[in-house]
């Protein structure tokens, strides 16, 4: 199912005194939220990561009035916050979607779950090391781990007798449902070095992010050598036969034979330059004319030498743009990708680094161009915060360039947040400036 496109956010009476108006510009695949810092860049991508990932129970976290979100096929999506409280905090949180126009709209509404109550609030703070840090947030003073009330209520509600007091929410109608699950997101925060791995257990334990996706890139590249092994297995069984099969599917002449193999050769350089097939050695095609007999065998080995070279045609493109992107910005460094995974060798003395020893800018450089090329999809909104942290100006002045070219290749669109002047460059058109207290039109 095709995805449809956001067109047009608006937000209103963000933290209670915001209002801002934002547009895809026409052409451009991407708009840039421009501002000093408190304007609210980064929460208006969490709402509409919340909204695009039928999370609303963050929308919920964020004090605001209304949200209003124009698609590309007409649908329209709204969402009113309503607060009962006197510091704010939002109580509900109402969905309206209009999937067509002139079609009845479709209504629901979340509550929110679960107050703590004083019994839970007191046996936390004398019982465990969790403490109120701000609004209906915690913290675990032994770790640092931040965790909502709603959460808290879940984790230890049982044990004092309050397992799930608050209202309980209606199922979503299947209409509003369905339209959600059309669409999806991603969300490139600020913090992108580190993995949290989501586990109490293990909560002092972050992983590297550079180096997952170097063992990511591994575990593609062992996926298409796997299909690649596979083909080529069943075509050197049945080789002799349809060898000996009258057939009038071969390439029947000398000059085709040597153009499809030139041809091949050209694909399996650029498969090798990148890493993705190892540099053995070349059949070599005799010099001089071919024998009739030679050039039927040859004819029927080019042809499954094309099978098998085309079953790297689904990743060639994006792993192609990420080597060259990545090379044309480290300097004194190459980087490879190999069936190991990222290797990073240092030009000058040949030596190989960890990824995790590239400088914090590299790491930044190398993890957000990964995740928009290989994590993007046709159709997502990629939300990214902040891409400008860690990056040299040099690098800054191309993010966008690069990011363009990402977009066509993945078919995905990008909102992006930034108040640097470096990374907006020349891209005032796609620029939307946010402003304290200002509808910005």
């Amino acid at each position: 199912m095709v995805s449809p496109q956001l067109n047009r956010a608006r937000v209103h009476g963000l933290f209670g005194y915001l209002d801002h108006e934002i547009e895809f510009t026409a052409g451009l695949p991407f708009v840039i939220l421009y501002g000093a810092n408190g304007v609210g860049k980064t929460t208006v991508l969490k709402m509409l990561n919340a909204v695009y990932e039928n999370k609303f129970e963050d929308l919920m976290e964020i004090p605001f009035g209304a949200l209003e979100l124009e698609f590309s096929d007409g649908a329209k999506v709204f969402a009113i916050g309503r607060s009962s409280e006197q510091d704010g905090t939002l109580s509900q949180v109402q969905v309206h979607m209009v999937r067509r126009p002139g079609e009845k709209p479709v209504f629901w509404e979340m509550h929110r779950r679960s107050a703590m109550t004083p019994r839970l609030r007191k046996w936390l703070q004398t019982e465990t090391s969790w403490r109120p840090i701000e609004r209906r947030l915690w913290q675990d003073v032994s770790d640092g781990e931040t965790l909502t009330e709603t959460e808290l209520v879940e984790m230890f509600g049982d044990i004092v007798g309050q397992s799930d007091t608050g209202d309980r929410n209606e199922p979503q109608p299947k209409a509003l449902e369905l339209f959600l699950n059309t669409m999806s997101s991603q969300y490139i925060g600020t913090d992108r070095l580190t993995i949290d791995r989501g586990s109490r257990a293990a909560r002092n334990r972050t992983t590297q992010r550079v180096n997952y996706h170097s063992q990511d890139l591994r575990r593609q590249i062992h996926r298409a050598v796997t299909r690649e092994a596979n083909l080529s297995h069943e075509l050197d069984r049945t080789f002799p036969m349809r060898l000996l099969a009258d057939s009038d599917e071969f390439l029947s002449t000398e000059a085709e034979v040597r153009h499809k193999y030139n041809e091949q050769n050209s694909h399996r350089a650029r498969l090798r330059q990148i890493g993705l097939i190892s540099n053995m050695p070349e059949m070599q095609l005799p010099p001089g004319e071919i024998d009739p007999w030679k050039l039927k065998a040859m004819s029927l080995f080019l042809q499954d030498a094309e099978k098998r070279i085309s079953t790297y045609d689904s990743v060639l493109p994006r792993f192609s743009l990420f080597h060259e992107m990545i090379n044309s910005r480290f300097v004194g460094k190459k980087i490879q990708i190999t069936s190991r995974g990222l290797e990073i060798e240092i030009e000058r003395t040949g030596r190989h680094l960890e990824p995790a020893m590239l400088s914090s800018g590299e790491q930044h450089e190398l993890i957000m161009t990964y995740e928009l090329i290989f994590k993007s999809q046709a159709g997502q909104l990629i939300l990214i915060d902040e891409p400008e942290l860690s990056l040299h100006s040099v690098w800054q002045q191309h993010f966008f360039d690069d990011l363009q070219r990402i977009l066509r290749l993945t078919g995905s669109r990008a909102m992006v947040a930034t108040h640097s002047p470096q990374i907006v460059d020349r891209w005032t058109e796609a620029m939307v400036p946010l402003h304290p207290g200002v509808k910005n039109a």
